[in-house]
Formats: structure tokens, sequence, C-alpha cells
């Protein structure tokens, strides 16, 4: 008895490389299947191809797979053959063995009946575990990705931990945080849980609304009446006090304090913040808030701390007929995506090795001009003063020495297979010099910033292909994409009037194919929403 199923781009599995599942006397066996029938030739042709491409991503898939997983083709005419452990020596050999005509190959393991009935129920949770363990591998055979069989709850878990470290990182490297995402997948839930991560319950909650000016936020005039009338005294004479906004309530606090301002869009921030603007940028957090050469009855001058930071929430559904965000106010804020529960979000990172080759050779001859030099240096300051917010980094013992030492990984350029800085400060350059949007230093330093911070949060001290090109992908998504929705309206009159003088569909897709180069792939599904005129944020 066999069962054999492919992924739903094919419509005929016989014709395809499958997973299967069969039973015969001798022998149970759950795994890859590759037909041997001329009809499913094609496919077998395309798996070699795929393998001969990705020689040495396809031995590292290999290595990963546990000891009782074996590697056997069969051909009608010259009989089966074994092969227990694939290497460079024999790897070709293997690719161009499946390639002949009545070839069977597969990849899993196989049970004997008193190890298939021992199983019991269990052989039911063993299958999934095992073509979970091959999706990988079915992937780089068939150029598709498949969803994972892992119950909706862990995949969940998965994607949540994603965005807890990534919140993690862009508050320790220094930003405020927007949560954007659709009404009621928990944002404000979610804010409050990370502020408490860093400082308990010392945190204020204010829903943001359109009659805040700054009055509300850093304070004001007001006129004072004594609360009694004394005789013969000029004390009912009315004074000047100057009255506190939450923002300097909270700068006054001795321990850390935080705000979360919900529904961030519905206030006119660049209008209410006032001077307090620039302050959102902890490098210029040296400068008063409130001094008192300005207000009365002010004792000295009340300074944000360096260790505050505001969580802001925002609702992607109504924030079109809100206010906008400027774009100076996102460049103090990340952007992360709270997405649906329901949502399917994949973090597959399988590289092609011909683009990682490719780029790997950019790398190599990309030269370190000033103003790489000067990144550089910006980062190297920064972890200098890490020390400064120790309230912060405290709660993460090894954190700073982790950063140093991922740092000088980077900058020697020993990261492999791509280099954070080089990727980040090519793809700046590129998008400025090509007129789509003018990036200055600080996108890429604040993107690096966020990747060293969130290798460095790596618990399991992993820090992988995958584990690289998810924190770029995620640094480009917060840091680079929200500056794109300024073009969405040229774009559009672009189109509409048949002028291309600017050519900002021609320079979208340069951009999103070195994007598919890289392999960044949830920035790839931004940066081609923008171009389908799509505002995102």
């Amino acid at each position: 008895m066999w069962v054999g199923m492919c992924h739903s781009n094919f419509d005929d599995p016989r014709k395809n490389i499958q997973f299967q599942l069969f039973i015969e006397k001798e022998w149970f066996f759950v795994g890859i299947w590759g037909e041997g029938t001329p009809e499913a030739r094609k496919a077998r042709r395309e798996a070699a191809k795929n393998i001969q491409a990705n020689k040495q991503k396809f031995l590292q898939l290999i290595k990963k797979l546990p000891p009782n997983y074996k590697i056997r083709y069969i051909n009608d005419d010259e009989g089966e053959y074994s092969v227990r452990k694939v290497n460079e020596q024999n790897l070709e050999k293997f690719a161009q063995n499946i390639q002949k005509a009545g070839t069977y190959f597969m990849i899993g393991p196989w049970l004997t009946p008193s190890e298939t009935i021992e199983k019991g129920e269990r052989i039911v949770n063993f299958c999934v575990e095992v073509i979970n363990n091959l999706l990988p591998l079915y992937s780089l055979l068939t150029n598709v990705n498949f969803t994972s069989l892992e119950p909706q709850g862990k995949e969940l878990q998965g994607i949540l931990k994603h965005i807890e470290q990534a919140a993690y990182a862009h508050l320790l490297a220094g930003k405020n945080l927007i949560l954007y995402g659709p009404p009621g997948v928990g944002k404000t839930r979610f804010a409050k849980k990370i502020a408490s991560k860093f400082c308990g319950n010392n945190f204020f909650l204010f829903t943001a609304n359109a009659e805040w000016t700054t009055y509300d936020v850093i304070g004001g005039i007001m006129i004072s009446f004594p609360k009694t009338i004394k005789e013969q005294t000029n004390e009912f004479l009315p004074s000047l006090e100057f009255r506190k906004g939450f923002l300097t309530r909270i700068a006054e606090k001795e321990e850390p304090c935080w705000l979360i301002i919900d529904e961030i869009n519905r206030a006119n921030l660049d209008f209410s913040f006032g001077q307090a603007f620039t302050l959102l940028d902890i490098e210029h957090r040296d400068k008063p808030l409130v001094d008192e050469d300005e207000y009365p009855n002010v004792s000295g001058a009340i300074k944000l701390p360096k260790s505050f930071r505001i969580i802001a929430t925002m609702n992607s559904y109504d924030r079109t007929i809100l206010f906008s965000l400027g774009y100076a106010l996102r460049r103090r804020f990340a952007f992360l995506e709270l997405p649906s529960p329901f949502k399917t979000i994949r973090f597959d990172y399988n590289l092609n090795e011909q683009n990682t080759k490719e780029w790997s050779t950019k790398v190599d001859s990309l030269n370190k001009d000033e103003t790489y030099e000067k990144i550089e240096l910006e980062i190297e300051l920064w972890i200098n003063d890490l020390k400064n917010q120790e309230r912060l980094t405290s709660l993460f013992p090894t954190f700073i020495k982790k950063v140093r030492k991922i740092f000088e990984m980077m900058r020697k350029r020993n990261m492999k297979p791509y280099n954070p800085q080089a990727i980040l400060y090519f793809l700046a350059k590129e998008i400025t010099q090509r007129g789509l949007i003018e990036f200055g230093y600080a996108q890429v330093i604040d993107s690096l910033k966020f990747v060293l911070s969130y290798l460095a949060l790596e618990t399991q001290n992993n820090i992988n292909e995958d584990v690289i090109i998810l924190a770029v992908d995620e640094a480009f998504l917060a840091y680079f994409v929200p500056q794109f929705e300024y073009i969405v309206p040229y774009l559009r009159r672009e189109k509409i009037s048949g002028e291309t003088r600017m050519n900002i569909e021609e320079k979208l897709n340069f951009i999103i194919e070195t994007l598919r180069m890289l392999g960044l792939k949830r920035s790839l599904k931004k940066m081609e929403a923008i171009k389908e005129e799509q505002v995102i944020f």
C-alpha cells in the first residue's frame, strides 16, 4: 500500500517529486520519493539540476538529517543502490543517476515491521516529524516552499518569538517602536508586555487623539490662583506657573519609565511634540526637554534619559483617514508588524548557491570608502556607549560582549553568506543613486544596530546563515521600507500619465530583483506591494 502527495503547485504526484508513505511486507517508509516513470523524468532532471546548482546547501541539509535516514536510488535495469552518506565525491554520481530512465530515488527512514508496530499510534507523529525534517530538502529539489506541518500553535509561537526578539533588539539599539497591524491582534497587550520587561509596571499608557498639543505633551504656562485669600496682602493676585505635560512627568522619574501611545496616528505628533520631537532620537538627549530659563517654577533642566523609549501602536486599516506620519518622525521609530494569528509568515531562507556566490563576489570587491568607514566608526561609538544604558542592557548580561564580538566578525567580513553592513550599505547607495529615495547614514547605522542587537540576543549562540538573513530582512523592513511610501503617489501619476521621466517602476524593479537575489523574502513582498501602489504603513 502506498500514498503519495506533492506540493499544490503540481497537479499529479506521479509526475513529480512526492512525499510518499508505503507499507510492504518487509518495510515501512515515509519520506521524499522520486518516481522512476517516464512521466516523472522531467521532475527528476529538475531535481538533479537543483542539486548541482546548490551542492553545498544540499550537503548541509543532508548532514542535518537524523542518522537513521537513508538515501537510496533504484534502477530497474541496474538494481538497487544505497547511499548512507552523500559527500562531495559521490554527490555528482548521485545527481547523474537519478536522471536515468527507470530510476527511483528515496530519502528518509526505513522501519522494520516490528519497529512500525512498536510505535503504535505514535506512528502519526513520527510521519509528521519526518516530513518536517525533509521540507528544506524538498524545497531545494522542487524549487517550491512547502508549508510546515507543525501545529498552528507552535508555528504561531515561532512567529511571536521572532517578533519579541525583534522588539527587544530595536529598543536596545536605541529606537522607539511602532507596532502596526490589523485590529484585534493584541498590539496594545504586546506593547505592555515589552515595556514591563524593561521597566516593570513603571510606564504610562495614553491613547492618542487629534486634540493633543505641546501643552498636553510637554506642558505650558497656566494662571494659578491662591487657594485662600489673605487680608491686607497682595497674595490674592494670580501668578504664572508651569503645568507639566505627561512627557515631562515621565522624564522626572528616577527609575526607567516608558510611554505607550495607543493608536499613534490619531494624533498630529509633528505638531504636538514640538521641541521634544528632536529628543525622540537618543543621541540628542543631552539637550533639556524643559529648562528653568524657559518656564517659571522649574528647578534646573529636565531631560529625557537615554533609557527612555516610546512604544506605539498603529491600526494599519484606518491610518489613511487619520494623520499621516511624517518622514522625519518615521526615522525615529522602528516599524514592527504584529500579524494576524491566521496569517502565514514563513522564515524559510533557502538560498540559491549561484546567487550567494554572486553576492560574495560583490562583497569582496566592495571598497571601504569614506562613507563606509564612517558607518563603522558610528557603530563602534554606539557599542562603547552601551555601558551608559546599563539599566536596559543589564537585563541581558552578555549582550554588550556579544554585540562587540559580532561587530568584529562583520568588520572583518567573516559573516557568511552575507555581510550585513555590506548589504545595507549597497542597498542604501543603489536606492539613492537611482533617485528613488535619498538615504543618509542614519538608515544604515540604525539597521546595523538592530542586526547586531538581534544576533546578540540569539539565546542558542546559533548565528547561522538563516538567522543573519532573517535579521537583515527585518532591518530593511523596519528602517528602509517605510520611507518608500513617499514615492507611491509619484508612481501612480507616472502610470496614469505614461510619463517615464523618473522611471520609478523601472528603478523599483531593480531593487526588487536585488532583494530577490539576496533572499530577503519579506522585504521583497513589501516592495512588490509598493510597486502595486499599495500603502502598507
